[in-house]
């Protein structure tokens, strides 16, 4: 189906509304959420092994679609999934899209009680770390050949490919990237002696601009929040990602703990215990669970700030986004890397219209809404939109597009128990390591343990 360009709306960050009663209104939300709903991921294994995978090589798939899609998506996407309804239906009249929302937490656990009573929807758009659990367990249709025909699939964001992956093949399309950067504040990095347009490119420089930032009276080098499972897992681990030295590795469903001799999360684990014993983070990082993430950035007490574009943009005033830097994170000794998280659209096996479905994935890649979908706060997952005036619309999105394929986006299926988790062994990890006189020796060989044993369960 072709549909007809609309206009293009006046790029801006739109303010982000608050959907159903229940569901939250950002993603910090989501961050601090933790992973109850990752025990939803029991029962799985075997439960699509009944439906029908649609004929997608089929010269009739998806053309000329209609009917009704049932699109599930999650609460914190409410606000860009209905605009994107929205003027999906404005450009077409064949094809309707009931539109359902999810309070965070349910996606995993409706969807696989769906699939085990093989009345599933056409559509979902569950979180990209949340994907593997259904592309692992043949839940989903494989989308490879398709994705793979596109004429813009070379542009495509390859982190969020390679987490919709399974065994090579593409089970999820990239729909929004929420990309975490290193924000730094220039009128604070001139007051305290620095290059304003140089973010730290490696740990010491790190150490040495916090540092030189704490010199300013009232000001704080770095911001984290060190009791915040998901948050940390977000700004923090893309610095030993940058060395390509996850603390797990292996194939989804045969993973393992590669913490021990690791030695750039050795390396980011000492960095962070140095900001704290050193006085270079804020005060309180230790018991702060994200509520008020980025606050004491956008208030102009803090330098450094490893954090999310959409709550710099949506709380910061005008005068200070423009005089802010972003960078990805930086590796121990010069690499880089960022969380490339997000939104991918996949489509259940067993779902009565993937025609259709696949017909509105098609829309949701055009340019035309993917600018849409950065007015409100989302990256593209095309890199060819920089041929567009995103620039000068989006300059603070600008180095996370350009970096975009050295992002990393967690392929497991266990994201939630290793990382999300408050018992997780990621959390345990960090708060031992960085807020504690333990020796790490002995922090790292009890997060190896953990961290083993985290993923024999899950993948028994």
């Amino acid at each position: 189906m072709m549909h007809s360009p609309l206009p293009r709306t006046t790029q801006r960050m739109l303010p982000r509304a608050h959907g159903a009663p229940g569901i939250p209104p950002s993603r910090r939300s989501v961050l601090t959420f933790g992973a109850a709903a990752l025990a939803a991921a029991v029962g799985l294994t075997g439960c699509s092994s009944a439906l029908p995978q649609a004929d997608v090589g089929a010269a009739s798939f998806g053309q000329n679609p209609s009917g009704r899609i049932r699109f599930w998506c999650r609460g914190v996407a409410f606000t860009p999934a209905q605009l994107i309804v929205d003027k999906y239906h404005e450009a077409q009249s064949a094809v309707r899209v009931d539109l359902t929302i999810l309070p965070e937490g349910q996606m995993t656990t409706k969807l696989a009680t769906a699939i085990r009573s093989g009345s599933v929807p056409d559509l979902v758009a569950p979180d990209s770390v949340t994907t593997p659990v259904f592309s692992s367990r043949e839940a989903l249709t494989d989308l490879t050949d398709l994705i793979e025909a596109l004429p813009y699939s070379g542009s495509l964001n390859q982190p969020l490919l390679d987490v919709a992956s399974y065994q090579g093949r593409r089970y999820g399309f990239p729909a929004m990237s929420n990309v975490s950067q290193l924000f730094w504040n220039k009128d604070l990095y001139e007051r305290a002696g620095l290059d304003l347009d140089a973010g730290p490119t490696n740990f010491d420089e790190y150490l040495a601009h916090a540092d030189a930032l704490r010199s300013v009276n009232g000001i704080s080098g770095v911001t984290f929040t060190g009791n915040s499972a998901g948050i940390l897992g977000y700004v923090v681990q893309p610095h030993f990602w940058a060395d390509q030295s996850p603390f797990y590795d292996g194939p989804v469903g045969e993973q393992y703990a590669t913490i021990l001799g690791n030695d750039p999360l050795r390396r980011t684990l000492e960095l962070y215990g140095r900001f704290h014993r050193e006085g270079l983070a804020q005060p309180g990082a230790a018991a702060d669970a994200g509520t008020a993430w980025g606050q004491d950035f956008v208030n102009g007490t803090v330098g450094l700030f490893p954090g999310s574009y959409d709550l710099v943009v949506a709380n910061a005033e005008p005068d200070l986004l423009g005089r802010l830097g972003v960078s990805a994170f930086p590796g121990p000794d010069g690499n880089v890397s960022q969380f490339s998280g997000g939104a991918v659209l996949s489509i259940p096996r067993g779902a009565e219209n993937p025609g259709a479905a696949w017909d509105f994935i098609k829309f949701v890649g055009e340019i035309e809404q993917q600018e849409e979908l950065a007015a409100l706060g989302w990256y593209p997952v095309r890199s060819d939109v920089l041929d567009t005036g995103f620039r000068e619309d989006f300059p603070l999105m600008v180095p996370g597009v350009e970096r975009m394929n050295e992002g990393f986006a967690s392929p497991t299926s266990a994201y939630q128990q290793l990382t999300n988790a408050v018992q997780s062994p990621w959390l345990a990890m960090f708060r031992a390591a960085v807020f504690t006189d333990e020796p790490l020796d002995s922090v790292l060989e009890r997060a190896q343990t953990e961290t083993q044993r985290v993923l024999e369960v899950n993948q028994a």
